[in-house]
């Protein structure tokens, strides 16, 4: 939550640098920023290029919230899955959802009737670019 509200604010005051600089260090691993440490740069000032601060606040308002009511929300998938086959991934580094709410998740899921596989990768957010 703490990262979202980051994010919010570094683009409330303008400051799209802010927010891609904080993205990436809150998505990834501490092993991956290490090893591309001399990439980031390149990698934020390709985001401040290609995207725009109502972008992406449209993007964060959208899919970043705790409103139960959502039909999006974690609380409400498992009524969305039934009794199908599911997968629930999650990375051992993950500050944006961390192993204990992927597995939260998947126990909800479960609950609701489907068959469930649970991973956890090291890895942070971004499980397929650093597990591929």
């Amino acid at each position: 939550r703490l990262t979202f509200k980051g994010w919010l604010s570094a683009l409330e005051h303008g400051n799209m640098e802010a927010m891609i600089w904080q993205s990436i260090v809150a998505s990834h691993s501490t092993k991956f920023l290490t090893r591309f440490e001399s990439k980031i740069p390149a990698w934020v000032q390709t985001g401040v290029e290609v995207n725009s601060l109502d972008g992406l606040k449209a993007i964060i308002s959208q899919t970043h919230h705790d409103d139960p009511s959502d039909s999006m929300h974690h609380s409400r998938l498992s009524s969305m899955v039934g009794d199908k086959p599911v997968s629930v991934i999650g990375g051992s580094e993950d500050r944006l959802a961390p192993p204990e709410e992927v597995e939260h998740l998947a126990r909800a899921l479960k609950e609701g009737g489907a068959s469930v596989q649970s991973t956890i990768f090291e890895a942070g957010h971004m499980i397929p670019i650093e597990q591929p």
